[in-house]
């Protein structure tokens, strides 16, 4: 009989070391970010601010920062 934990542990340990060993690689074409995206994920200090001073709208869009840029592509198709 299968275990399940067995197995759902296995599954996310060799999603994870795949998901890191695919993270660690440099990319073979390093492209820059398409027109409106940000390529920092984390701002830091002055930046910080200026960014959370401005409406949700209007803040570039960032990777990983899935709910405000849904929101700004909701905006840009007039959906919103």
């Amino acid at each position: 009989m299968i275990n399940v934990r067995t197995l759902t542990a296995t599954f996310a340990f060799t999603l994870i070391c795949a998901a890191s060993t695919t993270q660690a690689l440099p990319p073979k074409n390093p492209t820059p970010p398409a027109k409106g995206w940000d390529s920092t994920i984390i701002l830091r200090g002055a930046e910080r601010t200026a960014v959370k001073s401005m409406p949700i709208e209007q803040r570039p869009n960032r990777p990983l920062h899935v709910y405000g840029n849904t929101i700004r592509r909701m905006e840009f198709r007039g959906r919103r």
